[in-house]
């Protein structure tokens, strides 16, 4: 069981503007084991259940040296701005850490990278760190500036962390 102070949920969020990219640190804490967490980030056909804005995702290919190709199509709305973006993502993993690089030559982004760090907490819980790198191969509105992208991102790092552990929580 968490204490108060170890609560379930999004513990920390940080976004940054580095030259024409965002940087997004954040720290969630999870009421569900650590092996059945990965598990559900590593279900390549079925990420569309950790957020409604991820339409499809699809395994493409499994590479000898162990990677995996996964293709991730998103829809969100940032004010008026509707956003329709693909990224194409190797990720690698081991028991600790889970990592996906995305082909700028086949997405919407000319550089991206995500790395999550998951550590037990406690006997039955998770802590998940996360450090996402993206630079959008398209035009963001200047309005679309780090505090509000923090804000929409603290709200969908929210409902992440609830579908993640509920999944995570479900019987097979």
């Amino acid at each position: 069981m968490f204490s108060r102070a170890e609560a379930p949920g999004v513990q920390n969020l940080e976004v940054s503007r580095r030259y024409s990219g965002y940087i997004v640190n954040g720290q969630v804490r999870l009421q569900a084991p650590l092996e059945a967490v990965r598990a559900q980030l590593l279900n390549f056909n079925h990420m569309d259940r950790l957020h409604r804005c991820i339409q499809r995702s699809e395994l493409q290919y499994c590479f000898p040296d162990g990677r995996h190709r996964v293709c991730v199509q998103v829809r969100f709305c940032i004010i008026r701005f509707g956003f329709a973006l693909q990224s194409i993502q190797d990720f690698t993993w081991n028991k600790y850490t889970i990592q996906a690089v995305m082909l700028p030559e086949k997405g919407d982004f000319t550089h991206g990278k995500i790395c999550w760090n998951l550590t037990p907490n406690g006997s039955e819980g998770t802590q998940l760190r996360f450090r996402v790198e993206l630079i959008p191969a398209f035009w963001i509105p200047p309005l679309i500036g780090p505090c509000l992208l923090k804000r929409i991102l603290l709200e969908k790092a929210r409902e992440i962390t609830q579908n993640l552990e509920r999944l995570a929580t479900m019987l097979p």
